[in-house]
């Protein structure tokens, strides 16, 4: 979606479970975080929509294509490298209809932290695109007829690039994640006091999080305790927003730093749908590395 209100950015590729993104009304771009140091990044990879992508979705016409003349606007979800030719985004990012991706050619890939309109990046092409055969939602108990309230599950893709690359992948850790491990995650989210016709944020942004336990997402989110291969994380000031879908959720300090899950939902599946920051949630490693294999 490219409205301020949606935290992911499946627009109208998602269909089903592409608006499983839900709303919030975000505080700053990636919930409060900050702009990034470029270099703490390199394995980053923003996911963004070609013309044929946005054919594919249906925007056709001059008005409806109109805003994506502006490289920013392309950014769709984001995602990390994990080998030289292959990249992790979420499920939803890639899907039409939650069961089969769409065409390869619908998007290509921005590697770093470099901002979005840096002409000097090269777009990276995409050959394949492989979803999780396990992604389903979980409806809002409350409303389950809403697919904007609901939580998607085994919320992996994998896009392999037409060409290897000499940047390093990130590592993917599936040591358990204990609760109050301090993480981050990267994205290119939405921010108040863009230009009218900007919906992303050009420069990339981190924010921080804590992880939590199935005790601690189940007080807020019941299903919590009954799910496997996700990962749960919260803040009092900070949230994904519009954009962040896919992101990869980070831990690392001082040495190198580790994958170990991708922002999926947020607090549109709780049940009283109330936008507010203090929990998210997405594929965590096992649920990556399943993919990898």
């Amino acid at each position: 979606m490219v409205t301020p209100r949606r935290w992911a950015a499946a627009a109208a590729a998602a269909a089903a479970i592409a608006s499983v993104v839900g709303s919030v009304t975000p505080a700053a771009a990636m919930s409060g975080g900050h702009k990034a140091n470029p270099a703490d990044a390199p394995w980053f990879a923003a996911i963004l929509w070609t013309d044929s992508g946005l054919s594919a979705t249906g925007k056709t016409t001059p008005a409806d294509r109109a805003p994506y003349a502006k490289p920013v606007n392309r950014a769709h979800c984001g995602g990390a490298l994990v080998a030289p030719d292959k990249v992790v985004t979420a499920a939803h990012c890639v899907t039409a209809d939650a069961i089969k991706p769409l065409p390869a050619n619908s998007f290509t890939i921005r590697l770093g932290g470099a901002p979005l309109s840096d002409p000097s990046v090269p777009a990276l092409a995409v050959t394949a695109i492989t979803m999780s055969p396990s992604l389903h939602v979980i409806p809002n108990p409350t409303q389950p007829d809403d697919p904007d309230l609901a939580a998607p599950v085994s919320d992996v893709a994998v896009l392999t690039l037409a060409h290897p690359v000499s940047t390093a992948p990130i590592h993917v850790d599936t040591t358990a994640v204990a609760s109050g491990t301090p993480l981050r995650m990267f994205g290119h989210g939405v921010e108040p006091g863009l230009p009218a016709d900007q919906l992303r944020s050009d420069a990339l942004e981190v924010g921080g999080f804590t992880a939590m336990n199935t005790e601690q997402a189940a007080a807020k989110w019941a299903p919590a305790s009954s799910q496997k291969g996700l990962l749960y994380f919260g803040d009092r000031t900070v949230y994904p927003t519009s954009g962040d879908s896919g992101g990869p959720v980070i831990r690392g300090g001082s040495g190198p730093a580790q994958l170990v899950g991708l922002v999926s939902f947020a607090t549109q599946i709780l049940a009283d749908s109330t936008p507010r920051p203090g929990f998210a949630g997405g594929a965590d490693a096992s649920a990556i590395a399943s993919m990898l294999h």
